[in-house]
């Protein structure tokens, strides 16, 4: 995420300065960082009352806490906004939890300043950009087919359920822990009763799985949209490639975190759709949730001991 945004920051605003805080003076990526894009690094823990005081954080402009630990992210938005109150509305976290994510009345930092979650951002515009398309090209209503039910998955029929119901009819949630997951997700986004749901615990690669399913839904005369999207990208391309050549006429969706010029090259052979997370889920404006008033404001990091401030030039 640190890296994504620093992209986009320099697009816009060449001249920013940039501070980024971690606390392992060690870590192999500072270095590669700090050349490619101009910053100065500031060794220490984001939620220290020293570091804090380092950062001058009534000069920034912007603080984005984007480390992978959402309590680490909660509480440093709390004590920046103690020390400096002016930046209200202008502190960026990211939320990896989805529960947490939609529960908006947690605390004064999530009430003041922007918050998002990657993987609701990707899959809001995977369905906007592409899917809902899909849906109007078809002549029946849909199955969808998820092989693999993590946060992503999971956002992507949330959004769904939001943006287009009625396009689909049924729904295949295949996942080694479907069931908890299922679970999981009613309990969060709530169950629509627009459409009919079947959760299938399983190996994603059990050849005999996937016949019973064939048996039991039609899946190889039916068409249907097919979601790979586990947590590991070899493990999606794989199973997509494998799908393709079981399903020829399924619309097949890959999702990769950051994908590469092969997986890319590969997917356009097959016919696959690659999901880039880094691609899709790109830190904008438009995508982030706002409480309170002012300008969205962030302060970000790959650690858990990682944050950043952009400053106006002095």
């Amino acid at each position: 995420l640190a890296e994504l945004y620093l992209h986009q920051l320099r697009a816009r605003s060449p001249g920013a300065q940039v501070l980024l805080v971690d606390k392992n003076p060690n870590n192999p990526r500072l270095e590669a960082l700090a050349n490619k894009f101009p910053m100065t690094v500031v060794n220490g823990d984001i939620n220290s009352e020293i570091t804090l005081a380092l950062l001058r954080l009534p000069r920034a402009r912007r603080v984005l806490l984007l480390t992978n630990n959402d309590f680490t992210n909660l509480n440093a938005a709390h004590r920046i906004l103690e020390d400096a109150p002016g930046l209200a509305g202008r502190v960026v976290l990211h939320l990896s939890n989805l529960g947490l994510l939609r529960s908006v009345h947690l605390s004064r930092a999530m009430q003041t300043n922007a918050y998002f979650n990657s993987h609701e951002i990707a899959a809001r515009q995977l369905v906007r950009d592409y899917l809902l398309a899909r849906f109007e090209d078809t002549t029946r209503t849909d199955l969808v087919v998820f092989a693999g039910f993590g946060r992503f998955g999971q956002c992507v029929l949330h959004t769904l359920q939001e943006q287009a119901s009625g396009k689909f009819e049924q729904v295949l949630i295949v996942d080694r822990e479907a069931r908890s997951q299922v679970s999981a997700f009613e309990d969060r986004a709530g169950a629509a009763e627009s459409y009919a749901r079947c959760a299938v615990a399983g190996n994603l690669s059990d050849c005999e799985l996937w016949s019973r399913l064939d048996q039991q839904h039609d899946l190889k005369n039916r068409e249907p949209l097919i979601i790979v999207g586990t947590d590991d990208d070899m493990v999606n391309l794989e199973r997509a490639l494998w799908l393709r050549g079981r399903y020829p006429d399924a619309y097949i969706v890959v999702r990769q975190f950051r994908c590469s010029t092969f997986s890319e090259e590969i997917a356009h052979e097959r016919r696959l759709l690659p999901v880039s997370q880094h691609a899709l889920g790109g830190i904008r404006v438009g995508g982030l949730r706002r409480h309170g008033s002012g300008r969205e404001h962030g302060q970000h990091g790959d650690r858990d001991d990682a944050g950043m401030t952009t400053r106006r030039s002095v």
